[in-house]
């Protein structure tokens, strides 16, 4: 993925087209190739899937009773939301990686 994203943001580079204003030294954008928007997804892809995977593993790791829980979906949701039920350190990291996604 680490590749991907690599590539995807070189496209960017030959994916925009500049043209000239007379009599100044200004360089707009003219022309933008489709396959220029890769510049900017492949990235937030790349964002989300480690942010699902790392809060997945997270997830997975919580301290929640699994015994006595009537509701696992609502305490997965506390879990991935709000950090309940994690060791700090592990909370801390989960907060983190919203704060940068967000």
């Amino acid at each position: 993925m680490w590749l991907a994203v690599l590539a995807g943001s070189l496209t960017g580079i030959p994916g925009v087209v500049g043209g000239s204003i007379r009599l100044t030294n200004n360089c707009p954008d003219v022309y933008v190739r489709p396959y220029a928007a890769a510049t900017g997804v492949i990235p937030l892809a790349n964002d989300t899937l480690v942010f699902l995977a790392i809060a997945w593993r997270l997830m997975k790791n919580a301290n929640a009773d699994k015994k006595n829980n009537l509701n696992p979906i609502k305490t997965g949701f506390k879990i991935l939301a709000f950090g309940d039920y994690l060791l700090p350190l592990s909370k801390a990291v989960l907060q983190d990686g919203q704060a940068y996604y967000l």
